[in-house]
């Protein structure tokens, strides 16, 4: 129970945070989450070891809680963004070193699924159709920028 109370909190510190920081949210929805929070509570002033319900709390009851993580970010976003591009480097390793064809296949038969719902959204039209053509469309959009990168940086 403790897990899932955890993930809980953890889905609404993103929900608190990732509009004033974007680059901080998506290092906490990754593997690299613990390194995040360990760099929040620090800059929350909370004692090292500090559960995630701390910081939560942390976040609700400062005014200047939203400043204070603009500030770890600006202060760290090299690291962060590191920490961001290492989670999608080793699922692209993964990928190489495995030479499966799971997620090819998972990807391409998700765009024939994408395909069919715009379809019927054209032929039915309706408000909650388009709701759900959106959600699939954003799914999309990750399945595209896991293959051929998210944006002109990661060209380069």
């Amino acid at each position: 129970m403790d897990g899932i109370q955890d993930v809980t909190i953890l889905k609404k510190i993103i929900g608190f945070i990732e509009d004033a920081s974007p680059l901080l949210g998506s290092v906490l929805g990754s593997p690299f989450a613990g390194v995040a929070l360990g760099l929040m509570a620090h800059y929350l002033h909370l004692p090292i070891g500090a559960s995630n319900s701390d910081i939560l709390s942390a976040l609700n009851a400062s005014p200047d809680s939203i400043e204070k993580i603009k500030q770890l970010e600006a202060e760290h976003a090299e690291a962060l963004e590191s920490l961001a591009n290492a989670d999608r480097a080793s699922a692209r390793s993964r990928e190489v070193a495995v030479r499966d064809h799971v997620p090819e296949i998972l990807a391409l038969a998700f765009l024939c699924i994408y395909a069919l719902i715009q379809c019927y959204c054209v032929i039915h039209e309706g408000q909650g159709l388009d709701v759900i053509s959106a959600r699939v469309q954003d799914i999309l959009v990750i399945i595209i920028s896991y293959y051929f990168g998210s944006s002109i940086k990661s060209k380069n």
